[in-house]
C-alpha cells in the first residue's frame, strides 16, 4: 500500500461517511419533525379506528416495514419509524422489546431485497457475481428468516424470555 493508494482510500471513506453523515441528518430531521408534530398521536387514533387485534397491527407493522426495509436504510428507518410506530405499540399493550427485534428482523430482510438490497450490491461487488446469481442462492435464507419473522412476531416469548430474567 502506496501513500498515494492510502490517500485515495482515505478520500473515498471520508466521501462515504459525509454522505451517511447527511442522510441521518436528515432522517433525525424527519424523526424531530414527526415528534414535534404528534404524528404518531394522529397515527395511534388512525389504526385504532381500523385494527382493533394486536395480531393483526403486528402483520400491518411487519409488512409496513419490509416495504420500507427495501426501499430505505436501516439506520434512518429506526429514526423515523421508531416514535411513530412506539406509541402505537405501547396503546396496543405490545412488549418494546419484542417490537424492537421484530423491527430490526425487518430491515434485515429489507437490506437482502431489491430493490434497494443494499448488502446485495455490496456481495454482489466483492464476490463479482451478478445480481441474479447471488439472488439464486439468497432466496431460501430470505425465506427462513421470513419464518423466523413469523416465529418472533406471533411468539413473543422467543425474544423476551431472557431479557424477562434480568429485568423484574
Amino acid at each position: 500500500l502506496t501513500f498515494k493508494e492510502l490517500w485515495q482510500a482515505l478520500k473515498r471513506s471520508a466521501l462515504d461517511s459525509a454522505v451517511l453523515l447527511v442522510m441521518f441528518i436528515g432522517a433525525s430531521l424527519i424523526g424531530l419533525i414527526v415528534t414535534r408534530l404528534h404524528v404518531a398521536d394522529g397515527v395511534v387514533n388512525f389504526m385504532s379506528g381500523y385494527i382493533h387485534s394486536p395480531a393483526l397491527l403486528l402483520l400491518v407493522i411487519n409488512i409496513f416495514l419490509l416495504i420500507a426495509g427495501c426501499l430505505i436504510d436501516s439506520t434512518c428507518s429506526i429514526i423515523i419509524f421508531t416514535p411513530i410506530l412506539m406509541p402505537l405499540i405501547k396503546a396496543f399493550g405490545i412488549n418494546e422489546i419484542h417490537f424492537g427485534v421484530m423491527m430490526v428482523l425487518n430491515l434485515m430482510i429489507g437490506l437482502l431485497t431489491p430493490p434497494m438490497g443494499a448488502i446485495l450490491f455490496v456481495t454482489c461487488k466483492v464476490t463479482e457475481l451478478s445480481l441474479k446469481e447471488l439472488l439464486k442462492e439468497v432466496w431460501p435464507f430470505i425465506l427462513w428468516l421470513l419464518v423466523a419473522l413469523g416465529v418472533v412476531t406471533y411468539v413473543p416469548q422467543t425474544v423476551t424470555w431472557l431479557p424477562s430474567l434480568f429485568i423484574k
